[in-house]
């Protein structure tokens, strides 16, 4: 009988893999801002919403919160230089110094608020059990911050009926690395069900986005053939007459 310890071992180390993946599938992404010089299409929410995630979860898995999971703290760890690249970016690239004072002040409250969390946690919280219980509460309210960031992502596609700017690697590989991150947390411990629930919630939020935006860019397809089948038919008449 194979030792689950392995598996969530292996399937750690897969999570690794996939979030260095997603690092990897950034980088065009921030090239083409460096090059157009613009933030178009950009949620710099989004990506502010991700750090205090990121950072969170990484919080989570050092060893005086949890001590067995290191594999998570490396792999938010990850994410949050990848977040930071994107906001280091977003503030050099923004479209003016009012969008850069506004990306720059809530970075600032962030800090300020992850920091005072941080030091509560650390200094106030009696015992291991009540500082892991609170960073727990402090990794769901992120993941809800950073669900309803991505709605208004989602919004921004319904009303424009636009994906250009939707990455399709990037959201698969974002289900990817949530299912792997709840199949570690099933094999753990019930400590880690707050892990496993909202892994098991990003995986849904990420098929659904997915199946939505493939929706939205086949109807645009259609429509776009449309037209053309109509230019060229129009075309056609005027050779006629």
């Amino acid at each position: 009988m194979v030792d689950t310890e392995i598996i969530r071992t292996v399937v750690g180390i897969i999570g690794n893999v996939i979030s260095f993946g997603l690092f990897v599938l950034t980088v065009p992404s921030l090239y083409r801002i460096l090059k157009s010089k613009s933030v178009k299409g950009v949620r710099p929410e989004y990506h502010l919403a991700m750090i205090m995630s990121c950072v969170f979860w990484v919080f989570y898995g050092m060893p005086s919160i949890h001590p067995r999971h290191i594999l998570v703290l490396t792999a938010y760890g990850i994410g949050l230089a990848t977040q930071l690249a994107y906001l280091i970016i977003i503030l050099l690239c923004a479209n003016d110094n009012k969008q850069r004072m506004y990306v720059g002040g809530l970075f600032l409250i962030e800090l300020v608020v992850i920091s005072l969390v941080i030091g509560v946690v650390i200094r106030l919280a009696p015992t291991a059990e009540t500082r892991r219980m609170l960073v727990e509460v402090c990794c769901i309210v992120s993941a809800g911050i950073v669900s309803g960031t991505e709605g208004v992502c989602t919004a921004d596609v319904t009303k424009t009926r636009s994906v250009e700017y939707v990455e399709y690697p990037i959201v698969l590989g974002k289900i990817l690395y949530a299912l792997c991150w709840a199949i570690y947390a099933l094999f753990g411990r019930i400590s880690d069900s707050v892990l496993w629930a909202m892994n098991i919630g990003l995986v849904l939020v990420g098929v659904t986005q997915l199946m939505y935006y493939k929706s939205i860019a086949k109807s645009s397809a259609e429509k776009k053939y449309a037209m053309q089948v109509q230019v060229m038919g129009t075309g056609a008449d005027k050779k006629k007459q």
